[in-house]
């Protein structure tokens, strides 16, 4: 404390102050230090390790989240503060800190944190071949790692980034999508029972049967086929489902040769298969028959007739001589 006296030259008091002295040590540079939260957030410390009676100011992309604030906490004979932050990162992080006799900052710039996971989104699609095209991905999320299983099998793991497989076997499939990062763990899963599957090459078969033609056109595989048939043009089903896969038709038998075609379509595509029989499949050939009969006869005829004339002249012949 220090009192300041002013007289006249008698030594009369003409006024008096007192004032107090108080001196400071000049601060340090600040420490500046930015901490993650799980969450994605952080909070941001400034700290000075020696000086008396700093005022802090925080400064955070452009914005000040802090000025001027003597609000601070003393520990182990530092003198620090925290804020938190929440604005878009990157950011570019200033901490100053003052007092009477010094000023000091320290800047940080492209500070970021880990973002957490988001649910992975997990999509599954069919192919035109009956497999399944499977995508798991997450909208936010720092350096994700991916692994993805089908029916309990592992297709991919550890992959960084979005992850694309495309699963070799038929459904039913129970599908899982697991994301990690180093803030946490998320999963998410799927069941898909089954995707259409494109007809396969029809297989024609035709028989005769009691004076029919009996046609079968088939497909091993092919998900709700769709049949039509025709002979020689003319149609005998369309559009005709079967469950088993198989259609059976009986048309009456006609003069062959006969052109059988048979179409099988579904969502996924169609097929085709045409065949052409000159006779009937399985049966003896009675045409054949006929004319082999017919041949016959008439050859019997030609080589007969000579004969036959030759021995009619000659009877007669011997009759006149008698």
């Amino acid at each position: 404390m220090y009192t300041i006296k002013v007289t006249n030259p008698n030594g009369g008091a003409l006024h008096e102050q007192y004032y107090t002295l108080q001196v400071q040590a000049p601060l340090s540079v600040p420490l500046l230090n930015v901490s993650c939260h799980q969450d994605g957030g952080a909070d941001i410390l400034c700290r000075t390790d020696t000086g008396d009676d700093p005022w802090f100011s925080i400064m955070v992309n452009g914005h000040l989240l802090l000025e001027n604030s003597t609000s601070s906490r003393t520990v182990e004979g530092t003198t620090e503060v925290t804020v938190p932050v929440t604005l878009p990162r990157p950011w570019d992080v200033t901490c100053s800190v003052r007092n009477h006799v010094s000023n000091n900052q320290t800047r940080k710039t492209q500070v970021t944190c880990p973002v957490p996971l988001s649910d992975p989104d997990l999509e599954v699609s069919c192919l035109h071949n009956g497999h399944l095209q499977i995508s798991c991905s997450v909208k936010n999320g720092s350096d994700p790692i991916f692994s993805l299983s089908v029916n309990k099998n592992l297709l991919k793991e550890n992959e960084k980034g979005r992850v694309n497989v495309s699963s070799p076997t038929q459904g039913p499939w129970d599908i899982q999508c697991a994301v990690k990062n180093i803030l946490g763990e998320k999963s998410q899963s799927k069941t898909k029972e089954a995707c259409p599957v494109p007809p396969s090459e029809p297989v024609l078969k035709v028989s005769c049967h009691n004076g029919s033609l009996q046609i079968s056109c088939s497909v091993d595989s092919g998900t709700s086929p769709y049949f039509n048939l025709s002979v020689n043009e003319e149609i005998f089903t369309k559009n005709v489902t079967e469950g088993q896969k198989m259609i059976n038709v009986t048309s009456p038998t006609s003069p062959g040769p006969w052109h059988v075609h048979c179409s099988v379509r579904n969502s996924l595509g169609e097929k085709t298969s045409s065949k052409t029989y000159e006779t009937c499949p399985g049966s003896s050939c009675m045409t054949c028959l006929q004319k082999s009969v017919i041949g016959g006869v008439v050859a019997v005829i030609v080589t007969t007739s000579p004969f036959l004339i030759a021995s009619f002249y000659i009877r007669r012949n011997t009759r006149k001589d008698q």
